[in-house]
């Protein structure tokens, strides 16, 4: 009888998937035909502020399967980047996580990030916000791109040097061997992009996160940059989870979608079934504040959502988002609404969904 590693060895060579790594099928790779690449379940995080802890991120459940793009959204504050940093392990100060639990590869992260800190860099790799600012401005891109692979593997500093020349080149730096002799301050902020990104793939993590990875760049680069990842997304088989508020820019770069307001994870969905058939009020008039090239200006005001986001301090129960709803009705803010089914991959938490909801 075949063992369960020779039997999914099997599979595999008969039914070659295109989300699976291209490794040497090492038994640790077997766990994407189980499990999710990375499984959020009920994750909380909190700061103390004085005599009284604010959650900013509030039972967030979510998945990212292997080669799977998803495009997290909302809203400045609604705790997308905070998610992020308690993932990494990186939540400083007074933000810890108050509740729930990350898996990666199958592997329960510890609270304390303990643990995170062995996946970091090697088989989860970040894009921070403000690339320039990410960067050592004291060392040259060549010295911390070397310090961080010798961090991760058995390399001589001659072919640390090699590798990251080479990871460079493929990031689109024209000649690498001069670059990775300049710092920071002498670099383009697209270049500082580029080279951030080597930084967090240099050691081909199955996990690429990118945090506002095109903001304060020129229109050109930004395409440029989502070009560059996703690239290397398809020649890497990476898993990416975008940050972003720019619905315009996700549409075009995720497989999946999630929003985000005031903490809570309020639709996800396949990108498409979300952008064109949004089931929350506030995702439908997120897309209504878009601007298109046929909007004039002269004749109608951009859409606008009423209101702003609610504090901690405002002791609401029900649905964060009721203050601001039109059709908010008196259940939306005495109770957290549920998740609902709108249809097949496609939930949102809402008492009155807008449009059709899968009943079966």
């Amino acid at each position: 009888m075949l063992s369960k590693k020779h039997l999914f060895l099997y599979l595999a060579l008969r039914n070659p998937n295109p989300r699976i790594p291209n490794s040497d099928f090492q038994h640790s790779e077997f766990r994407v035909f189980l499990m999710s690449l990375l499984e959020i379940e009920h994750l909380s995080v909190s700061y103390l502020t004085g005599a009284c802890a604010v959650r900013a991120v509030r039972d967030v459940s979510l998945h990212i399967d292997a080669g799977e793009s998803l495009a997290l959204v909302g809203e400045t504050g609604s705790g997308k980047s905070t998610l992020a940093l308690a993932v990494l392990g990186l939540l400083e100060g007074p933000g810890a996580i108050a509740e729930g639990e990350i898996r990666m590869e199958g592997t329960r992260l510890t609270p304390d990030g303990s643990l995170s800190r062995t996946l970091r860099g090697r088989r989860v790799g970040m894009v921070f916000q403000d690339a320039r600012g990410s960067l050592n401005p004291v060392l040259t891109i060549g010295s911390q791109l070397t310090e961080v692979l010798r961090a991760h593997q058995d390399l001589s500093r001659k072919d640390a040097n090699a590798a990251a020349q080479a990871v460079l080149g493929e990031v689109g730096i024209p000649e690498p061997g001069l670059l990775s002799r300049c710092y920071p301050a002498e670099l383009s902020g697209g270049m500082c992009q580029r080279a951030a990104i080597a930084l967090a793939i240099c050691n081909r993590p199955a996990l690429l996160i990118a945090d506002e990875p095109t903001s304060a760049l020129d229109p050109s680069i930004q395409a440029q940059i989502l070009a560059l990842l996703r690239r290397l997304q398809d020649q890497r088989r990476l898993a990416l989870l975008l940050i972003s508020h720019d619905l315009a820019l996700v549409s075009g770069v995720a497989e999946r979608v999630a929003v985000m307001y005031h903490g809570n994870m309020i639709e996800t969905g396949r990108t498409e079934d979300v952008f064109r058939r949004p089931a929350h009020p506030y995702t439908s008039l997120l897309l209504a504040c878009r601007p298109d090239l046929e909007h004039r200006w002269d004749q109608s005001p951009l859409a606008a959502i009423p209101g702003s986001i609610p504090t901690d301090t405002q002791g609401f129960r029900g649905c964060s988002f009721a203050p601001r709803c039109r059709i908010a009705e008196t259940a939306c803010s005495e109770s957290v609404p549920p998740a609902l089914k709108v249809r097949d991959g496609h939930w949102a938490s809402c008492f009155k969904p807008v449009g059709p909801v899968d009943t079966t």
